[in-house]
């Protein structure tokens, strides 16, 4: 069955890429942009790590939305991949800080101290009803969100358009499931 639901999940990945390039618009991502900002602002104490992301090719960007939380007090960090089949590593970051192009083509800060967020910014592909997303298939934020709630209390939260939306997708016992997802039309959250 593991086989089956991985065929599955490739195929839905270029469908999931196709829907998200549709949803994308600068109004969207503004709207969704002020809604996670005010979420942060309201359920994560301030002095906080916050895991953000550098977007890519039409993901939803955190930007702003992290520049506005360090200005706030909030402490960033973006995440590394360390190896495959590992968990994610967060490095700190400031705002205007340089960054270089990591694995994927995925920008890293060049310096700083390793982090443990409490709360991660999760990119996807796509999300469905239950909370659970489709990301790219390598398995990194599922292993580090397994890692880490193991240890700590972290918050995940899955920002993307809410075109990204699926009834239902796919998933096997190494998916994890979302605390909360945040796009254009609203913010739920699943636990």
């Amino acid at each position: 069955m593991p086989n089956k639901i991985h065929a599955t999940k490739t195929k839905l990945r270029k469908l999931a890429k196709t829907k998200r390039n549709l949803a994308y618009s600068e109004k969207s991502q503004i709207i969704a942009q002020g809604k996670l900002l005010e979420y942060i602002l309201n359920k994560i104490p301030e002095n906080s790590h916050v895991a953000g992301y550098c977007p890519i090719q039409t993901e939803i960007s955190p930007l702003p939305i992290l520049e506005q939380l360090e200005q706030s007090g909030y402490g960033l960090c973006l995440p590394i991949v360390v190896g495959k089949n590992k968990s994610l590593q967060f490095r700190s970051w400031k705002f205007n800080q340089k960054l270089i192009a990591g694995d994927y083509g995925v920008s890293i800060p060049v310096e700083g101290k390793w982090i443990v967020p409490i709360v991660i910014i999760v990119p996807l592909l796509a999300f469905d009803t239950m909370g659970y997303r489709l990301g790219y298939g390598g398995g990194y934020y599922d292993r580090t969100l397994e890692q880490l709630k193991k240890k700590i209390k972290v918050k995940a939260i899955g920002f993307a358009f809410s075109g990204q939306f699926f009834p239902k997708l796919p998933r096997d016992k190494f998916d994890y499931k979302l605390d909360t997802i945040v796009t254009d039309i609203g913010i739920t959250e699943y636990r």
